[in-house]
């Protein structure tokens, strides 16, 4: 594919993805928003729209539409982890009351396969990507540091939402749990009593992966955490390995 034909995918998908943020948006927004011309904003989104992506709830506005769920339940199907994911955490809040997830990284952000939580309105997320800062999820934690260690020292050093020395701390105990080992433990962390989580590679990926457990109300040790955890990470992996 040619230079300019890459661009162009690459900017219309940039396109889809601020629609489904922002539910609805024009063209001359979204031109503002990519700092590109309204002609050339206006071309990506008929294209959007004649392929069934984006309909037109108004005169000015576009807005997602179910081709965009027509093409990710295709996609979905290249992703097992994802059927694995939601039934291993739907298993784990059946078991333990807790609250359990799976996610992976994708440029600094946490995007989660799987995602239930005993106190939530919605009873269960499947892949959701989210704005939920990194640094306040066990997960988000132990996967930007297998990604890069000194980038996560750096961006807790450098946090806005919280003092140098809190980052620090923060650190040197994410640090010292997984100097040996994909496992990290953290008691009275922002809201829950405990959370924990544990890293593995994702069978035919060069990704890994997290599976977090979490409660607001019922606290268990380290052992405890990290025992269910290796459990149900062998699950995953003998899901697969039957697929």
């Amino acid at each position: 594919m040619a230079i300019d034909g890459i661009q162009s995918v690459d900017r219309s998908l940039e396109i889809l993805r601020i629609i489904t943020e922002r539910k609805s948006v024009t063209a001359t927004e979204i031109a503002g928003i990519l700092g590109i011309h309204q002609s050339s904003a206006s071309r990506h989104l008929k294209s959007l729209y004649d392929a069934g992506y984006v309909r037109k709830p108004d005169f000015h506005s576009f807005a997602p539409d179910y081709g965009i769920l027509l093409f990710a339940g295709t996609a979905m199907k290249a992703f097992p982890l994802v059927e694995y994911s939601a039934e291993i955490c739907s298993e784990i809040n059946r078991k333990y009351g807790f609250g359990a997830a799976v996610a992976v990284l994708i440029r600094k952000r946490l995007v989660y396969l799987a995602w239930i939580s005993p106190d939530d309105r919605r009873a269960f997320h499947i892949v959701d990507e989210t704005d939920f800062p990194v640094f306040k999820s066990s997960m988000g934690l132990l996967l930007s540091y297998m990604d890069d260690r000194k980038d996560l020292k750096r961006r807790l050093l450098d946090d806005k939402h919280m003092e140098e020395a809190e980052g620090k701390k923060l650190f040197e105990l994410v640090d010292a749990q997984m100097d040996d080992r994909e496992f990290l433990y953290l008691k009275n962390f922002h809201v829950n009593k405990f959370n924990a989580a544990i890293g593995f590679e994702v069978p035919d990926e060069p990704r890994r992966a997290a599976l977090a457990i979490f409660s607001k109300d019922k606290l268990i040790n380290v052992e405890e955490a990290e025992k269910i955890l290796k459990e149900e990470i062998s699950r995953i992996i003998f899901c697969d390995a039957k697929n």
